[in-house]
């Protein structure tokens, strides 16, 4: 009986760190397991959702001005349908005043916001498919840069000790035909890798 195809999923690494392999070394066993893993250093060719069902951008380049060619490429690739999610050392290692830039180039008004060890909870709010994902974890702690003015239903995580401002930890949202995702945690915590497999669309 003939097996199906995994999904191809795209590392963007331009800038990659010689400890990521290590750091996010759970993260990446999962995703090999579960998807045809391949990572681009050097640029972005023009790539469509039939090329990859998601791309993980894994550091803060993007949001550099001299990567903004690539930016705009990862721009049309989810408005066609694409999922991009954004994390691994990007919290980490962003220029805090390239943060909103960088989101407000998606058309999106998300801000920097906390920078704190948080227990953060799934959002009851949040989008359909991760409420009925009975392997996201319902909370965990984590180190996180977390982010402002993202709408409640796309908040995946939200910060528990943060009640009055709604500081998304984990969000996705639409763009155009497909979706943007941000991870804020800077410490590769183990039940990110179940998070950040949801968002790309693989199993958890």
């Amino acid at each position: 009986m003939a097996s199906h195809p995994k999904p191809k999923i795209l590392l963007l690494s331009l800038k990659k760190q010689p400890f990521f392999d290590q750091m996010y070394s759970g993260l990446l066993s999962a995703l090999v397991s579960r998807a045809d893993v391949r990572e681009a250093t050097a640029g972005l060719p023009q790539i469509s959702p039939s090329q990859y069902s998601a791309i993980f951008v894994t550091d803060e380049a993007i949001s550099e001005r001299k990567y903004a060619e690539v930016h705009s490429r990862l721009v049309d690739y989810a408005r066609a349908g694409g999922v991009v999610v954004i994390g691994g050392l990007f919290s980490s290692c962003v220029v805090l005043g390239d943060f909103d830039a960088h989101f407000l180039a998606w058309g999106l008004s998300w801000k920097k916001a906390g920078y704190r060890r948080s227990t953060c909870a799934l959002n009851p709010a949040t989008h359909p498919g991760f409420r009925s994902n009975k392997g996201l974890p319902i909370s965990y702690s984590m180190k996180v840069l977390s982010l402002k003015g993202a709408a409640l239903g796309d908040i995946m995580y939200k910060r528990t000790d943060d009640d009055e401002t709604n500081e998304g930890a984990v969000t996705y949202t639409r763009v155009g035909d497909g979706y943007l995702g941000y991870i804020g945690d800077v410490n590769a915590e183990e039940e990110s890798t179940t998070v950040i497999l949801a968002m790309c669309g693989l199993p958890t």
